[in-house]
């Protein structure tokens, strides 16, 4: 610990969770609420989306706004989870240059300010920073090869906060997830669920990759874990709980939404032509899924199993049937999905 560093509550541990309206920061959130933490939330936008049960609730942009700074002297330690979201690029300078300054400012000037109070930051990054596949497994020691603005804005979010660290002897600890499931998960493992629920024939009974996913639960206890151990700051972690083929996920989620897998065999290389060609002609919610389902991207970190002593405590299959039984319960988010679907059972 910093010479400058807050001494931990005597109480319960305090916490400030950065884009607590999301996806992780909402999870995260849930999990330190049922261990007794105190947690502040910070979420720009859809409070509402924020668990209740929050020490406090501040809408603020990390840019624009100064009320979160206050925030950082009733806590021990800070969680930054907000930021832009994964999103197809339509090639335009203008829209790199917004989703770099929307996740990599914020993200130096609260490393700023929270190690001048010598708090221990954990940053959400994602895999995606290694490239958008690897035929090896990756390592928290793999080069780098972000593709795209949004990889290469969290490659340099990750930059500027060891950057905003140096000068303080700042504690940090960057955590790089695979695909994240879990109730409440949207874009393309949604609308994989939404093809399966359907019945549609999926072209990908041929695939033969190899890809790392982590559900949501098990992410927020690996933070919160993390959050308690000093081994685990100025290091790169990559969790994942499980490692799926697309055919043997399609199966298992087919499995768990109690619908038939329909997989067609069509050859790799023609889905990859086939999502090229859906790229260029600007047919992103096809291409993408597309681009993501045929290739390989697995993590591989000892470490988390064999020094920190971590281990998911939701197993896949139980991940999977809530992220299933979150999507019937709520006709595949936002009432996008209608009740009337194709096929038999």
């Amino acid at each position: 610990m910093s010479a400058n560093a807050a001494a931990p509550s005597a109480q319960a541990p305090r916490c400030l969770v950065t884009g607590a309206s999301g996806f992780v920061g909402a999870a995260l959130c849930r999990h330190l609420l049922a261990r007794g933490w105190t947690v502040h939330a910070l979420a720009h936008r859809h409070p509402e989306r924020v668990p209740t049960g929050c020490a406090s609730l501040t809408r603020a942009d990390l840019l624009t706004d100064d009320g979160w700074r206050a925030r950082l002297d009733q806590v021990d330690c800070v969680v930054h989870s907000a930021g832009h979201a994964h999103s197809a690029w339509d090639g335009s300078a203008a829209q790199r240059e917004r989703i770099i300054a929307a996740n990599v400012r914020p993200c130096a000037a609260l490393g700023r300010e929270a190690f001048r109070r010598g708090l221990h930051v954990v940053l959400i990054s994602s895999a995606s920073v290694f490239g958008e596949a690897s035929a090896q497994a990756l390592t928290p020691d793999s080069p780098l090869r972000p593709a795209g603005p949004y990889a290469e804005s969290k490659w340099l979010a990750e930059h500027a906060l060891r950057k905003a660290a140096e000068p303080l002897g700042g504690r940090w600890t960057i955590i790089r997830p695979p695909l994240v499931y879990g109730p409440g998960v949207r874009a393309n493992f949604l609308r994989l669920m939404r093809w399966i629920d359907r019945g549609w024939p999926l072209p990908l009974g041929a695939v033969n990759n190899r890809r790392s996913l982590i559900g949501v639960d098990n992410l927020a206890d690996l933070i919160g874990t993390v959050l308690l151990d000093g081994t685990a700051q100025q290091r790169v972690l990559l969790p994942a709980d499980s490692h799926w083929s697309t055919p043997a996920l399609v199966r298992a989620l087919a499995r768990a939404l109690d619908r038939p897998a329909r997989l067609i065999a069509v050859p790799e290389g023609a889905l990859r032509v086939a999502a090229a060609i859906a790229s260029r002609l600007g047919a992103s919610r096809l291409a993408a899924p597309l681009h993501t389902l045929t290739r390989s991207l697995a993590l591989h970190d000892a470490w988390l199993a064999d020094a920190l002593g971590w281990q998911a405590p939701l197993s896949p299959a139980e991940g999977l049937q809530a992220t299933a039984d979150w999507f019937r319960q709520t006709g595949g988010a936002e009432g996008r999905h209608t009740a009337t679907r194709s096929g038999g059972t």
